[in-house]
C-alpha cells in the first residue's frame, strides 16, 4: 500500500507521498546533473564553450548511488495502480524530471569502449550507465502498469524519444557489434542493458496502448513518434546484427549475457508486433507501415528466422533450411528455459511466448519476404502451427493427470512446447497469417504447394478445435479464430449467383482439410453435452453471418455421405429441442442456421455446365425431410403459448413458409382430405404444374411430408391466428407467406380466416410485397369459391350443377393467382428431389442418437423380418416397432411375400 493513501480510496484516484529520503534525492539530482556534459552528440561542444563541467569521480559515484537509492524505493513498489501513481510521483517535480532525462541522455552517450570523461575511471562511467537504464526501464514498467494509465507514462516516452534516445542506443548497440571479442564482462552487461532499456520504452508504449485504447490520446500520436524513431534510428537492426555477431563470436566472458541479448531483442520483435496489432485496430496506417518496415529489416528478420528454425528443429527434428549446427546450437540456448538437454523430469521445456510471436510477425502479410520467400514462410507457419496443436495436447495430458507424452518430440531429446496460456492466442494469430499469404495464390492452376498448404492451413484450425485441445481453450479465441478465418477465406455466395462446376480451390483446401467431418463433430459433441468445451464454439458457428456462405459450398461440393452426415445431424438437434433433458446450448443459433440455409437455398442459381446439382438438389431435399417437421413441431408448440412466444414462432415459420409453395406445387397442389380435393383442387393442380406433373409416387411421398409430418394444416393455421399480432415489414412478409401457402392448399381453410387475412393485406398495404397483390386476390377469390360452396350444400361444388356468374369469375381470378404462384417459384422447381430419394437414413423418424463424431461412421441394421427398414441402433428399432407404426407394416409385408 502506498504510504498516505486511504485504503478505500479507489485505485484510479490513488495519489502517492513520497519518502522523505527520496524527495531530498530528487532535489538534489538537478545540482547534480548540471555537471555532467554529453561526451558526443551537438550538445558535447556547446555544452563544454558554455562552461559545462566534466564530470569527475565524485560526481560520477553520488549520481550512482542516488539513482541505486531511487531503484531501491521502486523496487518496493507493487506492479499495480498504486505503485504506479507513486512512481507518477517521482516526476512530478518539473527539475527533477529533466535532471533525469540529462543524467539519462549523457550516461547513454558515453561511448562503450571509448575514455571516460574527466577523472572518472570507465568502469564508473559503466556503472553509472547501467543504473540510469536500469532505474529508469524500472520506472517505465511502473507508469505503464496504472489503469487508465497516467499522463506521466506518455509524456516521458516522449521526452526520451525528443532527446533521441533511440539514435544513441543504436550507437552503443553498433559500437559493440564492432569488435564483440575484446568486450570485457562489464561492458557486455551494460550491453544488456541498453538492450533491455530499448525493450522498456517500446513495452511500456504497447502496455499502455493496449490499455487505454489504440484512438485515445496521445497514443496515436506517440505511436507514430516511435515507429518514426525506430526506423530512423536502425536500433532494431542494430540489436539484432549484434546478437547474431555475439552467437558466432562469443567473448570469452559473459554467455549468459549473450543469451541475453538475444531474447531481448526477440522481445522486441514481438512487442512491436503486438504495438502494430493494436494500432491497426485504431486505422493507424502510417504508423503500421513504419512499424512493418522496421521488422522487415535483414538483421531482425534473419535474427528470428534463425531462432525460431531452431526452436522447431529442436521440437520436430524437420528441416533445417540450410541452417549451419553451429548457429542453430548456439541459438537453442536462446530459445529454451531451461537450457537444451536440461529438460525437467523428461518433460518438454517451454518456447517462450516473445519468440513465437517474434517469429511469425516476420512471416506475415505486409513484411516483405524477399530473404525467405512466401513457400518458406508458410511452411515455417505451419510447422508453428503444428507445434502449437502439439502443446495444446500436451497440456491437456497433464490436466488430465496422464502421463506427459511429448507429442511434437523426436526421437533425439525431449519436446519443446508452447506455453499453456498462450496455445490459443498463438493460433489465432498464426492461422489468419497462413491464410493472408495463400488467399491470392489459391487459384486455377496454383502450384501443387500451395493446395496443399491451404489443406494443411485448416487440418490445423480442425486439430485446435479437437476436444483435447479444447479443454485448455481460451473462449474467445478460438470464437474469433473461427469467424476470422472463415470471414478470410470462404468468399460471399452473392443472390442468384451460380455455383461453379469444378470445385473452387479454396473450397477443395477447406474439403481437404476436414472442415466437413469437424464441424458436424462440434454439433453432435454440443448436442450430446449443451456444457461441453465444444459448446461456446459451437455458438460462434451457427451465428457467424458467413454460415450460408460456408454450408451452401459443403453442402455442393462436400463428400455425399459426409454431406448428407451434416444434414442428419443438424436434424437430430432439432429434433432434440423440446424434449425434457436434451437441451441444446443455443438453440435460438440453431433456429436461425436452418432458417438461413433453407431460406437462402432458394436464392441458389445453378450453372448450366454444372456437373453435380443432383447433389445439391438431394441434400437441400434431404434438409427439407429432415428439418421442416421439426421446425414445425417447435412452432407448434410455441403457437400455443400465444403472442408471448411469437418470436420464437416466426423464427421457426420462416423457412416454413419459403418451402411450403415449391412442394405444394410439386405434390401437384393436392392435399385435400376426402372429398375437399375435388373439381376445385383437380383444376388448381392443372392450372398450376402444367406439363411438370409428377409420377403419383412421388406426389404421395410429398404429400405425406407435408401433411403428417410438417402438419400444414394446423401449422397454417397457428400462423394465421398469430398474424395480427406481427407488425411492419416483418409481418407482411408473413402475411404475403400465410397467403401462398393458403392458396396452394385451397379447400383446407376456413373462409372466416381468409377474409380475415385478406382484410389485413389489403388494410396494412399488400401491394408493398412484390405479389401481395395478386396473392390477396387469390385468397378472397377461394373464400368468395367457398361461401359459394357452402351455401349450395355442398364441400367443392359439385352438387351445384353448375355456377352462377360471380362464382365463374371467382373461379378466373382464383386460377389467375394460382398461375401466377406457379411462375413465382418455378426458380427451385429444379432444385427437389422426391423425399423417397432424399432420406438414406435411419428409418425410425424421432432418432435423436448422436453417439460418434459422425452419422457417416454409423451402421445401418436392417429390419430382420422384412429388411426394408434400416436402424442406427438397437433403440431406434424398439422405438420405431412399438410406437413408429414399424410394426403394423412389417407383418403386412411379411404376410404379402408369404402369400
Amino acid at each position: 500500500m502506498v504510504p498516505g493513501a486511504p485504503r478505500d480510496q479507489p485505485e484510479w484516484r490513488v495519489t502517492a507521498t513520497l519518502d522523505r529520503g527520496i524527495v531530498i534525492a530528487l532535489r538534489r539530482l538537478p545540482a547534480l546533473a548540471n555537471r555532467l556534459s554529453p561526451a558526443e552528440g551537438p550538445d558535447a561542444s556547446s555544452s563544454r564553450s558554455a562552461g559545462g563541467h566534466l564530470p569527475t569521480a565524485a560526481v560520477t559515484k553520488e549520481l550512482h548511488e542516488l539513482l541505486m537509492r531511487v531503484r531501491d524505493y521502486l523496487e518496493q513498489l507493487d506492479p499495480s495502480p498504486e505503485g504506479s501513481a507513486a512512481a507518477s510521483a517521482v516526476l512530478e517535480d518539473g527539475a527533477a524530471r529533466v535532471a533525469w532525462l540529462k543524467v539519462v541522455s549523457v550516461a547513454v552517450r558515453q561511448p562503450l569502449t571509448g575514455p571516460s570523461s574527466g577523472d572518472s575511471t570507465p568502469e564508473a562511467t559503466a556503472l553509472l550507465a547501467q543504473e540510469a537504464c536500469t532505474t529508469t526501464s524500472l520506472l517505465l514498467h511502473l507508469l505503464s502498469m496504472q489503469q487508465p494509465p497516467s499522463a506521466a507514462a506518455p509524456d516521458f516516452i516522449r521526452k526520451l524519444l525528443r532527446i533521441q534516445m533511440l539514435q544513441c542506443l543504436a550507437r552503443r548497440l553498433a559500437e559493440a557489434a564492432v569488435d564483440t571479442g575484446s568486450l570485457t564482462a562489464q561492458q557486455l552487461e551494460l550491453t544488456v542493458w541498453y538492450a533491455k532499456f530499448l525493450f522498456c520504452i517500446v513495452h511500456a508504449l504497447g502496455t499502455s496502448s493496449t490499455a487505454s485504447g489504440p484512438d485515445q490520446r496521445p497514443w496515436p500520436s506517440l505511436g507514430r513518434q516511435l515507429a518514426e524513431a525506430l526506423l530512423d534510428s536502425s536500433v532494431v537492426e542494430h540489436g539484432a546484427r549484434l546478437a547474431l555477431v555475439l552467437q558466432q563470436r562469443a567473448p570469452t566472458c559473459g554467455v549468459d549475457s549473450v543469451q541475453l541479448v538475444a531474447k531481448t531483442m526477440l522481445y522486441i520483435c514481438g512487442d512491436i508486433s503486438a504495438l502494430h496489432g493494436v494500432l491497426k485496430e485504431g486505422g493507424n496506417e502510417a504508423t503500421c507501415a513504419a512499424l512493418r518496415q522496421v521488422l522487415s529489416g535483414r538483421c531482425a528478420q534473419h535474427a528470428v528466422l534463425v531462432h525460431g528454425v531452431a526452436a522447431l528443429c529442436w521440437a520436430d527434428g524437420g528441416p533445417t533450411y540450410g541452417l549451419p549446427d553451429a548457429v542453430r546450437q548456439a541459438a537453442l540456448g536462446s530459445c529454451m528455459v531451461p537450457s537444451a538437454g536440461q529438460a525437467d523430469g523428461g518433460r518438454p521445456v517451454q518456447l517462450p511466448t516473445a519468440d513465437v510471436q517474434a517469429f511469425h510477425s516476420v512471416l506475415g502479410k505486409g513484411v516483405p519476404l524477399t530473404p525467405v520467400g512466401t513457400q518458406v514462410a508458410v511452411q515455417l507457419l505451419l510447422r508453428l502451427g503444428r507445434l502449437v496443436v502439439a502443446s495444446g495436447g500436451e497440456w491437456a495430458a497433464q490436466q488430465a493427470g496422464l502421463r506427459s507424452v511429448p507429442g511434437p518430440a523426436h526421437a533425439a531429446g525431449p519436446g519443446m512446447v508452447v506455453p499453456r496460456e498462450d496455445v490459443h492466442q498463438c493460433a489465432a494469430e498464426i492461422l489468419p497469417k497462413i491464410v493472408d499469404l495463400l488467399g491470392p495464390l489459391l487459384a486455377a492452376g496454383a502450384p501443387d504447394w500451395v493446395a496443399e498448404a491451404g489443406a494443411d492451413c485448416w487440418r490445423l484450425l480442425v486439430a485446435v478445435m479437437s476436444r483435447p485441445v479444447l479443454r485448455v481453450a481460451i473462449t474467445q479465441d478460438l470464437e474469433w479464430l473461427w469467424a476470422q478465418t472463415l470471414l478470410l477465406w470462404v468468399p460471399p455466395l452473392l443472390p442468384g449467383e451460380p455455383l461453379p462446376s469444378d470445385t473452387p480451390p479454396v473450397i477443395a483446401a477447406m474439403l481437404a482439410g476436414g472442415v466437413l467431418p469437424c464441424l458436424e463433430r462440434l454439433l453432435r459433441r454440443a448436442g450430446e453435452e449443451p456444457l461441453g468445451p465444444e459448446s461456446a464454439l459451437v455458438r460462434t458457428v451457427l451465428r457467424c453471418d458467413k454460415a450460408w456462405d460456408l454450408w451452401s459450398r459443403l453442402l455442393a461440393y462436400g463428400e455425399p455421405r459426409q454431406a448428407a452426415a451434416l444434414v442428419v445431424t443438424v436434424g437430430k438437434l432439432l429434433r432434440r429441442v423440446g424434449v425434457t433433458g436434451m437441451s441444446f446450448v443455443d438453440e435460438g443459433a440453431l433456429f436461425a442456421l436452418a432458417s438461413s440455409v433453407l431460406t437462402r437455398a432458394m436464392e441458389v442459381a445453378v450453372a448450366p455446365e454444372v456437373s453435380r446439382p443432383r447433389q445439391l438438389a438431394s441434400l437441400l431435399m434431404r434438409a427439407v425431410c429432415e428439418w421442416l417437421p421439426e421446425l414445425s413441431r417447435v412452432a407448434l408448440t410455441a403457437a400455443s403459448g400465444g403472442a408471448d412466444e411469437l418470436a420464437r414462432v416466426l423464427q421457426a415459420l420462416t423457412p416454413l413458409l419459403v418451402w411450403l409453395p415449391p412442394l405444394l406445387l410439386r405434390c401437384g397442389c393436392g392435399g385435400g382430405s376426402g372429398a375437399t380435393a375435388g373439381t376445385a383442387t383437380a383444376g388448381g393442380a392443372d392450372a398450376v404444374a402444367g406439363s411438370s406433373a409428377v409420377r403419383d409416387s412421388t406426389a404421395n411421398d410429398l404429400r405425406l411430408l407435408l401433411l403428417a409430418e410438417v402438419r400444414a394444416v394446423p401449422l397454417l393455421g397457428s400462423g394465421l391466428r398469430l398474424a395480427r399480432h406481427v407488425q411492419g415489414g416483418a409481418g407482411r412478409v408473413i402475411h404475403a407467406g400465410l397467403a401462398r401457402s393458403c392458396c396452394l392448399v385451397a379447400a383446407m381453410w376456413p373462409d372466416e380466416l381468409m377474409h380475415s387475412l385478406v382484410r389485413y393485406l389489403r388494410e396494412e398495404g399488400a401491394g408493398q410485397i412484390a405479389g401481395a397483390g395478386q396473392v390477396a386476390d387469390g385468397v378472397l377469390a377461394l373464400a368468395e369459391l367457398l361461401e359459394a360452396w357452402a351455401a349450395g350444400g355442398s364441400s367443392n361444388g359439385s352438387d351445384t350443377g353448375g355456377c352462377d356468374d360471380q362464382e365463374a369469375r371467382a373461379w378466373e381470378r382464383f386460377i389467375a393467382a394460382t398461375a401466377w404462384l406457379r411462375m413465382a417459384v418455378v426458380l427451385v422447381d429444379g432444385l427437389t428431389v422426391t423425399p423417397a430419394e432424399a432420406r438414406r437414413t435411419c428409418s425410425y423418424r424421432g432418432c435423436i442418437r448422436l453417439a460418434g463424431d459422425s452419422e457417416a461412421e454409423a451402421r445401418l441394421q436392417a429390419c430382420g423380418r422384412c429388411g426394408a427398414a434400416w436402424y442406427c441402433c438397437r433403440a431406434c428399432q424398439l422405438s420405431h416397432w412399438r410406437e413408429g407404426g414399424h410394426k403394423e407394416a412389417c407383418a403386412g409385408g411379411a404376410k404379402a411375400q408369404c402369400g
